[in-house]
This record gives C-alpha cells, sequence and structure tokens, in this order.
C-alpha cells in the first residue's frame, strides 16, 4: 500500500524552526514564574552590618575560652600540685583565678551584648501573627554570654525606647532589649531617626563625612 505524499503546508510547518525556551537557552536561568515567587517569598535585605561584629564576637569567644579553661583548670592544678601548699592558700588561689576569668568575661558580655550585628528589613509573612503592614518589621541580631545568636524581632516606628541609664554600647531598645547601632552606619534616613531619634551629633558627623566625599 503506497503513502500519499505530504502536503506543501506539512512540509513548510516541518522545516518552520522551533524558537528554544528560556530554560534551554540558559539552563541556569530561572523562569520568570519562578523568578516571581523569589521576589514574593519576602526574602531578609539587610540594611546596617556593625563594623567592629567580627571583632566583638572574637574577643567573647576568646573570653569564653578563658573562663572555661579557669574553671576546670585552676581546681586541678591546685589538686595535682597544690599538696604543700594549706588548704587556705590554695582556695585564695584558685578562688581568684576563677573570679578574674568569669569576671573579665562578664564583663565583655555586659558591654558587648547589646553591640548589633546586623539589622535586616523583613516580611511580615515570615512572622506569624504579625498584624503590620508588610515591610514594618525589622530582625536585629546580637551575641549572648556565649556567642550564640539573639535575633528580636520588632517595629521600629512602637517597638523603641531609650535607657535612662548610662549603660556602655545601647544607645536604644527595642521591646526592651538593649541594642547599640552606629547612627552614621544606617543610611536609612526614616529608620535611623526611628531607632535613635533627631541626634545632634548624627548629622553633624553625617555632614561632615559629606563634606570629605565632596574634598576628595
Amino acid at each position: 500500500k503506497l503513502l500519499a505524499a505530504p502536503s506543501k503546508a506539512e512540509i513548510e510547518a516541518a522545516s518552520t524552526p522551533t524558537p528554544p525556551s528560556a530554560s534551554s537557552e540558559n539552563p541556569d536561568k530561572p523562569s520568570d514564574a519562578t523568578y516571581n515567587k523569589t521576589n514574593e517569598s519576602g526574602a531578609s535585605n539587610i540594611l546596617y552590618e556593625g563594623p567592629f561584629a567580627a571583632l566583638s564576637l572574637r574577643l567573647k569567644r576568646v573570653s569564653i575560652t578563658s573562663a572555661a579553661v579557669s574553671l576546670f583548670g585552676v581546681p586541678l592544678l591546685v589538686a595535682l600540685h597544690g599538696g604543700d601548699v594549706p588548704a587556705a592558700g590554695q582556695m585564695a588561689v584558685g578562688g581568684s583565678a576563677i573570679l578574674a576569668a568569669t569576671g573579665s568575661t562578664v564583663a565583655l558580655s555586659y558591654c558587648f551584648s547589646p553591640y548589633v550585628h546586623t539589622l535586616e528589613s523583613i516580611s511580615v509573612a515570615e512572622e506569624e501573627g504579625a498584624n503590620v503592614a508588610p515591610g514594618e518589621l525589622v530582625k536585629a541580631t546580637t551575641r549572648n554570654i556565649l556567642a550564640m545568636k539573639v535575633e528580636t524581632v520588632f517595629d521600629p516606628s512602637k517597638d523603641i525606647t531609650y535607657p535612662s541609664n548610662n549603660r556602655p554600647f545601647c544607645n536604644f531598645a527595642a521591646k526592651g532589649v538593649p541594642m547599640y547601632v552606629h547612627a552614621e552606619m544606617i543610611h536609612n534616613e526614616k529608620l535611623r531617626t526611628q531607632l535613635l531619634g533627631e541626634v545632634k551629633e548624627v548629622q553633624e558627623k553625617l555632614k561632615k563625612n559629606d563634606d570629605d566625599d565632596e574634598f576628595l
């Protein structure tokens, strides 16, 4: 049985090249649907990074290590090599070493725990039950006495208070948590005003930096 010859329209349709899809042109490039989904997912945006975050974290870790070594090492050394020393002397030496190591760790934590490592803007969708408009929440990352992350999510328009004491490295409090930021490193003027208020010294310093940039 003979097959019918293809028509002219079928030949032209078969010879016409099919345009490649976006995924075949560049398999690593996400499609438009994937891109829109990524943008609509509410990813965090970094608003501020503490310039001394790495240094303060390193100091905390060194201090914690020295405190741990003192807590476990000093009693062991006294027990092994303190046989000729009276008990009162052993307690005095060991107690002084432990107090110095742990006291410095506590003092360092008291000073640097409010230091904010990062500020991020987050969408309300990331916080279940949040009753504010999208884009109004801020997440601050600090470190506790054990150098572990402490994340505080707050609304900068209503959760900010100003401590009355003279605690070092603390220029505002979010939900009662003391925090410290370098005002000149926050380039968002609205956020800076919400966190710190109208600070004359900050404005003068920013103006001085702008004048130095113009001079250079």
